[in-house]
């Protein structure tokens, strides 16, 4: 399955960068993240809640820092583990950042 998107967001592009390092803020930008910890620099455990349909899973996830191009790209990847199902996830995240007029950013 294959998630994609864009937004813009009022906060400039070292903000949202640095949300990123954040374990208190990190949950308000990763859809489902219910909890983070930071493993130094490169590696984040947590945990993530998704839904589809009527069925619910949580899971476990390590991600490693694949490629980090401050202040304008993250790569993630890493895997996850069902805590409450039977299924394993691959996951491969891309997030780049544009800075906008009037001290805004551009997600993708």
């Amino acid at each position: 399955m294959e998630f994609r998107g864009e937004f813009d967001i009022k906060a400039p592009v070292q903000r949202v960068w640095a949300s990123f390092w954040d374990e208190a803020l990190m949950p308000a930008w990763l859809p489902g993240c219910k909890a983070v910890q930071w493993d130094g620099d490169r590696r984040v455990h947590g945990e993530v809640e998704q839904s589809v349909a009527q069925l619910k899973a949580t899971f476990g996830f390590d991600l490693e820092v694949v490629d980090k191009q401050e202040p304008v790209r993250l790569h993630l990847a890493g895997s996850g583990q069902g805590k409450t199902i039977s299924s394993d996830v691959r996951l491969d995240m891309i997030v780049e950042l544009a800075p906008l007029e009037g001290a805004a950013t551009h997600i993708t």
